[in-house]
């Protein structure tokens, strides 16, 4: 399509964007077409026929036709409100409404009617707008008063009698509510490519339904929330917090793990959250979140909130004064030596939390610093060595234009879920997907070939994917000669036959692997640290980036190297104490070391850290070994109980926040409601504190770190890939 094509809307000459329908060129000019079963990002469906428009052909021919189905052609007129036009609107909506109760959305009095009021049009409790829980975020509601709906149309409708589904987790289903747009439907099958669920038969009417079993958990549901998000009525709602209505929205980041995910969080009047959604104008998430976004976001509301400090008095933690308290934990830390005393930093911490666990280790002159669950350092230095920063080389949603996706010892729908979503779609439409992985993860469904190596011998079937690759003369041609020698001598030690005896992985998968990578033009290679040991790291990272280098597939579209991260903060903790040469170490190293009792003090900032996985199910006799353990939290649990000292901590709400996500974009999630009491702090006030006095540093090495972004993005500076070939040829 030209760029110059019009289009005329309600007597505005209007350009018309390459595949446009005539209600996407309306939308995007802020002209009000009424629709209930479009979506933005899915594809045009045409079921309710509230988008009806007149459209007059350039040869004069005049039709009435559903704006969200037609595509925009040039020197089209469309009449989107006229007398003809509106009848007809008006005509569809009271079809609809024929199975749903609409006896306030054709009531003139309905601003000034509260639930308990006794109805004069004999309306029923259960059956009124003012006691649904999507009352005033109803679409069906806006669309109703948009088209004019009068008391003309009959009080009755048929009442489908359906049960309420409440046996499944997270949210309520009342397809008695439903209008059968089919958007969750839709949206589980297009966007989520899961096909949870399916629009299913009773009595001859189309209802919405699970596509396997009878409750969402048997029909494969992640979760996601997506559905609720799309569902124009109530019949898809949250369960905690269904009947709260918003007070105030904000634009933020959701911080439950290294995806960094775009939301609208909702805020009611009571300061509390109340509602995740997802954004659909951020593009680096496209409006999805998964089930830790959508459902997980409401600790800052827990009853369990620490909200002052505490100090152990023999046997039980009694509140103190918060002044006097970090006096005396500054005391207490100053008897031991630097060696003794370890911090575990939070996975969920943002820059500036990182900037003063970094600080405070400076002070304490100890190494024994580190982020939850950071145990594979060889993983981080490996990726920073070889790319130059920590992030994907480009955007999640290239993996969606790749031909071959890789996917290797990272179970990403539950980790870092968005990811999954591109690499689905990919698979349902134009690409092979292959997972390299010991275990049964949730992508095996979607994988044209499974490749199950025995745990840490995945970097072995990679090198032999490129020794194969090289015995059939289908690498790229334009590889560094000066390396290329040595690197073929290396390949010679994998030789299929051994390899396949090493890692139990039949021969022909492994040449079937090699074909697939080599006949695509577009390869993606998303891995992880899941099942690789930590000594086996820096050559499984070199294997896949080699790998890579002989595809020509490190960058580009629907190409690159795409690492997971266990946390939001775990990467940004690494760069910021790497780029200033301050010593750390591995929680694993940490938690030995107080079994040993080498380390006697343990400062640990507790926000996402499961005790139980921390300690190894140990946490009684790891902790009874310290002398000394300062826990910062914002809830109460295990080691709430086991600190001597407990101190209170923000959660992300409650303080302004920069995070980087897996893919490199540098965000600020704003603060949205008030700390829960005036003791809490942010984990860097709390580091201040401890040693009393202002640390300068904290903006200084903030804008230092931050100055890797790039010019033109609010991106990490991602600079151009060597090509070298990187393997020891001792091995």
């Amino acid at each position: 399509m030209s760029d110059d094509q019009k289009i005329i809307i309600d007597g505005q000459n209007l350009d018309i964007k390459n595949g446009q329908t005539i209600l996407q060129v309306a939308m995007d000019n802020d002209i009000y077409i009424p629709y209930l079963c479009y979506y933005p990002s899915m594809k045009p469906y045409g079921a309710c026929r509230a988008c009806l428009v007149e459209v007059e052909m350039p040869d004069g021919r005049k039709m009435t036709v559903a704006s969200c189905t037609t595509p925009a052609g040039d020197s089209m007129k469309v009449q989107s409100d006229n007398e003809s036009v509106n009848d007809l609107r008006k005509g569809v909506v009271e079809l609809l409404m024929s199975e749903h109760p609409h006896g306030c959305l054709t009531c003139h009095r309905i601003e000034l009617c509260g639930p308990q009021d006794i109805c004069q049009r004999h309306v029923a409790v259960t059956d009124r707008c003012t006691i649904c829980p999507k009352n005033e975020r109803c679409e069906l509601k806006d669309t109703a008063r948009f088209v004019q709906l009068d008391m003309t149309i009959p009080l009755n409708y048929n009442r489908r009698d359906l049960p309420i589904h409440v046996d499944d987790p997270f949210y309520d289903r009342d397809y008695n509510l439903c209008i059968v747009c089919a958007r969750c439907v839709r949206v589980c099958d297009e966007i989520r490519i899961d096909s949870a669920l399916t629009l299913v038969s009773r009595s001859g009417v189309s209802l919405v339904g699970t596509s396997n079993g009878t409750s969402l958990l048997e029909s494969g549901c992640e979760f996601c929330g997506a559905c609720i998000d799309v569902c124009p009525t109530g019949a898809l709602v949250e369960r905690d917090y269904k009947w709260e209505k918003s007070d105030k929205e904000y634009n933020a980041s959701c911080f439950n793990c290294a995806g960094g995910c775009d939301a609208l969080v909702e805020v009611n009047k009571s300061d509390k959250l109340i509602r995740f959604k997802g954004d659909l104008a951020s593009e680096s998430t496209r409006g999805q979140l998964c089930y830790k976004g959508k459902f997980g976001y409401d600790y800052p509301n827990s009853t369990s909130r620490i909200k002052k400090p505490y100090q152990k008095d023999v046997y039980k933690l009694k509140s103190v004064d918060g002044d006097s308290v970090y006096s005396e934990i500054n005391s207490k830390l100053t008897q031991y030596n630097s060696d003794e005393i370890a911090i575990i930093s939070s996975p969920r911490a943002s820059i500036e939390d990182n900037i003063g666990i970094l600080s405070l280790a400076r002070k304490i002159n100890t190494k024994n610093v580190s982020t939850a669950f950071l145990n594979n350092i060889p993983y981080y230095e490996s990726i920073n060595k070889r790319l130059g920063y920590l992030a994907s080389t480009d955007s999640v949603w290239n993996l969606e234009k790749s031909e071959c996706n890789l996917v290797i010892s990272s179970n990403i729908t539950e980790e870092n879920n968005l990811i999954s979503l591109p690499i689905k779609k990919a698979s349902k439409e134009n690409s092979q997907l292959i997972v390299i992985d010991p275990r049964e993860i949730d992508l095996t469904r979607y994988a044209k070939l499974w490749i199950k190596p025995v745990p840490g011998t995945e970097r072995l079937v990679v090198d032999t994917i490129s020794k194969i690759i090289f015995d059939q003369n289908l690498e790229y041609k334009d590889l560094p000669s000066d390396q290329l020698d040595k690197f073929k001598k290396f390949m010679w030690n994998f030789d299929p036959v051994k390899i396949s005896s090493i890692t139990r992985v039949p021969q022909e998968k492994l040449y079937e692997a090699a074909e697939i990578i080599s006949n695509s033009e577009k390869t993606t290679f998303t891995f992880g640290q899941d099942t690789v040991p930590a000594s086996k790291t820096e050559d499984y990272v070199n294997s896949i980036y080699n790998l890579a280098v002989i595809t020509d597939n490190l960058s580009g579209e629907g190409k690159g190297l795409y690492p997971t991260f266990n946390g939001i903060g775990t990467a940004s903790f690494y760069s910021l104490f790497t780029d200033n040469k301050q010593p750390f170490t591995t929680t694993k190293e940490i938690v030995k070391d107080i079994s040993n009792k080498k380390i006697k003090a343990l400062i640990i900032f507790g926000d996402g850290i499961n005790p139980d996985s921390l300690f190894e199910n140990e946490l009684e006799s790891i902790t009874n070994n310290l002398d000394l353990m300062i826990y910062a939290n914002h809830l109460k649990n295990d080691l709430f109980e086991k600190s001597d000292y407990a101190l209170p901590t923000k959660t992300y709400a409650e303080q302004e926040s920069t995070i980087i996500n897996i893919g490199g974009l540098i965000k600020t999630s704003p603060k949205m409601i008030n700390p829960v009491s005036s003791s809490v702090m942010s984990i860097w006030e709390i580091c201040e504190k401890i040693y009393a006095k202002k640390d300068i540093e904290i903006n200084n090495i903030k804008n230092s770190f931050l100055s890797k972004i790039s010019k033109d993005k609010n991106f990490i500076n991602k600079t151009e890939l060597s090509k070298n070939l990187s393997f020891n040829v001792s091995k």
